[in-house]
């Protein structure tokens, strides 16, 4: 996608001057490519997005601690990163450079607001607070007697 839209930005920009119209601060130059913060958020296969989905599977209690230093391993000090570790904190923090500006994030409670808490909320409606729940009534699948086959 990112490609396509520096290709249609810069076709514009030709069409721009083809025609003589004069847009100021209109250029090539202007343009933004923010394909390397793209790449960091959400690139396969080391990407934030993806190593924190990865992390969350895991069958084990969360640990921000280490997802950091995966992000750190992956990301820091590389050639033209916009990652970056603050010089202090960096045992819990990390900064990425988006067009407006540096960005320090904090990895206190990553996993855990990213995973999906959905299963365990249905499991409490479902439960019905220690009482008899619809839902469970509704889904039960036991066998009605007088019936081939079972309710659903």
């Amino acid at each position: 996608q990112q490609e396509f839209v520096h290709t249609v930005f810069r076709l514009e920009i030709e069409e721009y001057e083809d025609e003589g119209v004069h847009a100021e601060g209109v250029t090539a130059a202007a343009f933004h490519d923010n394909a390397p913060v793209l790449d960091v958020i959400a690139g396969r296969p080391l990407g934030l997005a993806h190593v924190l989905e990865e992390h969350g599977m895991m069958a084990r209690k969360p640990d921000n601690s280490a997802l950091l230093s995966v992000f750190h391993r992956n990301h820091a000090g590389k050639k033209l990163s916009v990652y970056g570790v603050p010089r202090l904190d960096a045992d819990r923090l990390f900064k990425l450079q988006h067009f407006a500006g540096a960005v320090v994030y904090s990895i206190s409670g990553f996993i855990e607001r990213n995973n999906n808490s959905l299963e365990a909320d249905l499991r409490s409606v479902l439960r019905g607070r220690g009482r008899p729940s619809f839902l469970l009534n509704v889904l039960d699948e036991t066998p009605v007697p007088g019936h081939n086959g079972f309710v659903a």
